[in-house]
């Protein structure tokens, strides 16, 4: 779509004849021209649009411009893969914490059965740290999960393996103080997705964290 800009102008007409007076027709006694401007971008075109009162014409400028840009085809822009730091602290955490009392740290990865966390960087635990760091009143729970496989006791103990994993990777490597974290496994008792499909099972499998103070 190209360019479209309007500018407004006041002229004040006036008659050359010194017996005329301010109520008579002043028609012809003003003019109006333009033409095609060229440009290196292509030609600009001028429409003019003229009306006028017993005192005072007027003239709707309407200038159209070649295209600056060429129009984004949004659907593919939008379909084209992010490429960026995969590992950047997500800036919403700390909000979506604070609101809903509990995020799932969903970047972690376990080996199937284990309760070694990958190692990583992980940056649902570099936001929490920074969470953590800049609240050292706050206190959490990481909260591990598993898909509904195996005995529930089996399935609780690996859950909780798992969120002690975490809790040292957050005292090692990021300095959190123990005082702000405990670790505990609720196995298969909390799904958040349907244990039929392996893509259900997999979301379930994770590892959640938890406000657990009651004062700000």
């Amino acid at each position: 779509m190209p360019d479209r800009g309007l500018r407004w102008f006041r002229l004040s007409v006036w008659c050359q004849d010194a017996a005329a007076t301010g109520n008579e027709d002043q028609s012809g006694r003003f003019q109006v021209s333009g033409s095609p401007a060229r440009r290196a971008g292509g030609t600009e075109y001028v429409s003019l649009f003229v009306s006028r009162t017993a005192q005072a014409g007027y003239v709707q400028v309407t200038v159209v411009r070649p295209p600056t840009a060429p129009d984004v085809d949004i659907a593919r822009a939008s379909s084209a893969p992010l490429r960026g730091n995969t590992t950047a602290p997500d800036s919403n955490f700390e909000t979506k914490l604070d609101l809903n009392g509990h995020v799932v740290l969903d970047d972690l990865s376990f080996a199937t059965g284990s309760s070694q966390l990958g190692e990583g960087p992980f940056a649902s635990l570099q936001s929490l740290a920074d969470y953590l760091t800049a609240n050292p009143n706050r206190t959490v729970a990481l909260v591990g999960h598993t898909d509904a496989s195996g005995s529930l006791a089996g399935n609780i103990a690996l859950s909780k393996r798992r969120a002690a994993s975490v809790l040292e990777r957050l005292v090692g490597q990021y300095g959190i103080s123990r005082r702000q974290l405990e670790a505990e496994g609720m196995g298969y008792l909390a799904p958040i997705a349907n244990n039929l499909t392996e893509d259900g099972r997999e979301t379930n499998r994770r590892v959640e964290v938890i406000i657990t103070s009651t004062e700000e």
